[in-house]
């Protein structure tokens, strides 16, 4: 240890987001054939973390089911715009796993859906 408070809190969070590093790298080794658009590791209030982004909803399902979680939908409205969440967390030696998908859509977008697919000839 360090005679330095900030320089110990710094050794803290690399050997944290080191440990979070070797639980995406496992993850992603063990389960090669699930979606990935993106990795993000983090460290908040002393805990370490794994953010896996994925290119669509069934992603998170897909991982939720492979790793015994839980697959979460959220849906977020402001006057002008949608946002639809998919989250499943879990924990892995001590890290917090969370795996996510986000799409934006503004409520103008939803409503020409059906017609923009009826013009087109079909379902969209």
């Amino acid at each position: 240890m360090s005679e330095t408070p900030i320089l110990d809190a710094i050794a803290a969070d690399e050997a944290a987001v080191r440990d979070a590093g070797q639980v995406a790298r496992d993850l992603l080794t063990a389960h090669s054939g699930l979606p990935v658009a993106d990795v993000r590791l983090y460290r908040f209030h002393q805990a370490a973390e794994v953010h896996i982004e994925v290119p669509h909803p069934e992603g998170v399902r897909a991982w939720a089911a492979r790793l015994d979680g839980r697959a979460v939908y959220t849906k977020d409205a402001d006057d002008t715009r949608v946002y639809e969440h998919w989250n499943a967390e879990i924990r892995m030696a001590e890290v917090q796993v969370r795996v996510w998908h986000c799409r934006l859509t503004w409520p103008d977008d939803e409503q020409a859906a059906p017609a923009s697919a009826a013009a087109a000839g079909g379902a969209r």
